[in-house]
């Protein structure tokens, strides 16, 4: 006879059951019974409060990257010991958020991660109305990776949104020191990009790469 096991996570676990609170420590589902005479609003301080608002939009942002390389990256980034993707996902962005803000500070994301390296002088400037060129120094001992590694990109708009752009699909290799993004009009004008490289097998990644996009023309070196 076949059993289904099914796995608990962070995803699915419930905050509260009855008499108990469920909660996830280091991917280890984890149950603590409640103090009697229990309410949640003389228990809960304005930190716990916080830290939900934190840990929403935290949870805003993993939905949005769903079928992007970017959350696959995840499944095997460097964790701590019983750490799942998602929870080391929320380790490492935590401190770009705050209560009040679906991100107070863009460039401390990181969107996926991994042990692959950027290149030196990795920038981005403007072309035309459209267009963003990323460019890097391909000298044999500043590329810091193999030359078939692929660049993917990630785009976000500054309205408060996670209406992620993803150009995950780049035919540019580390080699050629330059790929160019091409925005539809219905894309706006998007000023957080995010950089990243995936290995040729696809089963590597780099963390990402924040840079301030000048739509004005000033771009970055």
């Amino acid at each position: 006879m076949n059993r289904k096991t099914r796995h608990l996570t962070v995803e699915t676990l419930p905050r509260r059951a009855g008499d108990y609170i469920i909660y996830n420590r280091l991917g280890t589902p984890c149950l603590r019974r409640l103090p009697k005479n229990f309410h949640p609003e003389s228990h809960f301080t304005e930190a716990h409060r916080v830290n939900q608002d934190r840990i929403r939009y935290l949870v805003s942002l993993y939905q949005a990257l769903e079928g992007t390389k970017a959350r696959e990256s995840w499944r095997d980034a460097p964790k701590q010991a019983g750490q799942t993707g998602y929870n080391a996902f929320v380790s490492r962005n935590y401190a770009a958020f705050n209560a009040k803000e679906a991100v107070a500070d863009h460039a401390r994301l990181t969107l996926s991660d991994g042990r692959l390296r950027h290149p030196l002088g990795l920038g981005a400037r403007v072309r035309g109305e459209r267009e963003i060129a990323f460019e890097w120094k391909t000298q044999d001992d500043q590329l810091l990776g193999a030359q078939s590694d692929r660049p993917r990109v990630i785009l976000m708009p500054d309205d408060g949104s996670y209406g992620i752009i993803a150009r995950e699909s780049l035919e540019a290799k580390r080699k050629d020191g330059r790929v160019v993004v091409t925005l539809s009009p219905e894309e706006g004008r998007p000023p957080f990009a995010y950089l990243y490289w995936e290995s040729r097998d696809g089963r590597r990644f780099s963390p990402t790469q924040f840079l301030l996009i000048a739509w004005d023309g000033g771009g970055e070196p």
